[in-house]
C-alpha cells in the first residue's frame, strides 16, 4: 500500500490537455489537481517536468501466452518500452478457466491482462462456456482467425454470430494478409462474411485492417451494425515518405479514423526493407524499432493531416479501452482509473537506428520519446526497465 505522486504533467485526453498533478494509491488514481502535496513522507514523487501524461496503451491481441517463456518475456519487455501495460490474450475454451485460476501455468503475466475466447476450432458446448465466462469472468469477445481455419466452417461461424447477437458479445476477427494467389477469394469471402454479420445483426470488430478493399467491406457493415475496426500501420522500410507509411494514403488513413471513431492498431509491422533493387524481409530489430516508436511515428502522421496530439491518444488508447470493455479503468487518466500512465516528451528529437548492428543500418530522426512508464502505481521504466516491478492484474472486461 503506497502513494505515488506525479508532479507537473500535461494530462492528455480527447477533451484536450491540462496541466495538473496526479496522485495514485494502490493501483488507482485517487486525485487530479494543481499543486498536490505528498500525503505521507514515504510517497514516491516523480517530476514529469511538463511532459505529457498519456493513458498507457493496450495490446488487443497478444499471442505470446501460448509461446515459450522466452518469447513471452521478450514481448513483456517490448510492450513496456512501447508504452503498453495491458494485453489481451486469446485462450482456447478448455484452457480459459484454468488460465484465470492459475496464471503460473502461463508464466504469470507481468503485464495487466484480459482474455479473448479463442475459436480456432469449434467444440461442442463451447458457446455455453462462453456465455458463463462472459458474465462471470469478464470475457465478452470471441476471437476468430481470418481467413477462417479449416476446422471452422462458415456454417459454424453463423452459429457464433447468432450467439453473439443474442448475448451482446463481440466476434473479433484477426485479419491475416492473403497471398497474391488467394487475394480474390479472400475478398469474396470477406464480403460474404460482412453480409452474414449484417443479417444476424452481430457486433463485430476487425483487427489489422490494412487494405482499401478490406476497409470498404467493413465500412459498409458499419452502416447497419455496431462495428469496430483497428487499422494496421504497415511502414515501408525506408520511412522517408509519408505516403509510403501504409497501404492507404496518409490523408485517407486519418480521415477514416476521424469519420468512424475507429482505433489505431500501432506501428508494429514493416512491409520490406529496400536495398537497391532487392527487397528483404524485416528483421526482428527493425520490427522492435517500429513498435517502440509507434507513438512518435503516428503523432507525426496525424499532425501532418490536421489532427491533434489529443486525437492521437484518443485513437490509440481511449477508444481501444472502450471498444474492448476496459473503460473507464483503462484508456483514461481520471479519478478511479488504473494507475497506468506514460510520461511522453513530445518535443525531443532522437536519432533512432534501424538494425544498428547490420549492413542494413538506417538512421531515422524522430520527434517524441517515452520518458517513463508507470504501471500499477510503480515506476517500471525511466532511464532503464525495472523488470522486477512488473506485476500484472487480471482485467475484468464488461459487456459494452
Amino acid at each position: 500500500m503506497k502513494y505515488f505522486l506525479i508532479k507537473n504533467g500535461k494530462i492528455t485526453s480527447p477533451d484536450g490537455i491540462r496541466v495538473a498533478d496526479v496522485l495514485m494509491f494502490n493501483d488507482t488514481i485517487l486525485c487530479i489537481d494543481r499543486d498536490i502535496t505528498a500525503p505521507t513522507a514515504s510517497t514516491v514523487v516523480y517530476d514529469a517536468q511538463n511532459n505529457f501524461l498519456l493513458p498507457a496503451l493496450i495490446d488487443v491481441n497478444n499471442t505470446c501466452a501460448q509461446e515459450p517463456d522466452g518469447k513471452l518475456e521478450q514481448s513483456n519487455r517490448t510492450n513496456i518500452l512501447s508504452g503498453y501495460t495491458t494485453v489481451l490474450y486469446p485462450i482456447q475454451p478448455n484452457e480459459t478457466e484454468d488460465f484465470i485460476e492459475n496464471t503460473d501455468r502461463q508464466n504469470t503475466p507481468k503485464l495487466n491482462y484480459g482474455i479473448h475466447f479463442l475459436e480456432e476450432r469449434y467444440r461442442l458446448g463451447s458457446l455455453n462456456k462462453m456465455q458463463h465466462l462472459t458474465y462471470e469472468k469478464g470475457i465478452p469477445s470471441m476471437l476468430v482467425a481470418y481467413p477462417l481455419p479449416h476446422e471452422l466452417k462458415f456454417e459454424r461461424l453463423e452459429m457464433l454470430a447468432e450467439f453473439a447477437a443474442a448475448n451482446q458479445t463481440d466476434i473479433v476477427f484477426d485479419l491475416a494478409k492473403p497471398t497474391d494467389e488467394t487475394e480474390t477469394a479472400y475478398l469474396k469471402q470477406l464480403n460474404e462474411l460482412t453480409e452474414m454479420l449484417r443479417q444476424k445483426k452481430c457486433r463485430a470488430t476487425f483487427l489489422n485492417v490494412r487494405y482499401e478493399e478490406e476497409l470498404a467491406a467493413i465500412e459498409n457493415l458499419a452502416l447497419t451494425n455496431d462495428t469496430g475496426c483497428e487499422i494496421r500501420y504497415v511502414a515501408d522500410g525506408d520511412l522517408q515518405h509519408e505516403d509510403k507509411l501504409h497501404h492507404f494514403t496518409a490523408q485517407h488513413f486519418c480521415n477514416v479514423l476521424k469519420k468512424h471513431k475507429w482505433t489505431f492498431a500501432g506501428a508494429c509491422t514493416l512491409s520490406t526493407l529496400n536495398t537497391g533493387h532487392n527487397q528483404q524481409p524485416p528483421l526482428e530489430a527493425d520490427i522492435q524499432f517500429i513498435r517502440r516508436n509507434s507513438i512518435a511515428l503516428i503523432s507525426n502522421i496525424f499532425a501532418q493531416n490536421g489532427l491533434t496530439f489529443a486525437d492521437v491518444i484518443d485513437a490509440i488508447s481511449t477508444r481501444v479501452a472502450k471498444r474492448f470493455g476496459l473503460s473507464p479503468e483503462k484508456g483514461n487518466i481520471c479519478i478511479g482509473a488504473s494507475a497506468d500512465i506514460v510520461v511522453y516528451n513530445n518535443t525531443e528529437v532522437e536519432n533512432i537506428y534501424l538494425d544498428p548492428s547490420g549492413e542494413r543500418r538506417k538512421t531515422i530522426a524522430l520527434k517524441g520519446k517515452i520518458e517513463a512508464v508507470i504501471m500499477n502505481n510503480s515506476l517500471v521504466l525511466d532511464d532503464k526497465l525495472h523488470e522486477t516491478d512488473l506485476h500484472g492484474n487480471y482485467c475484468y472486461r464488461r459487456l459494452t
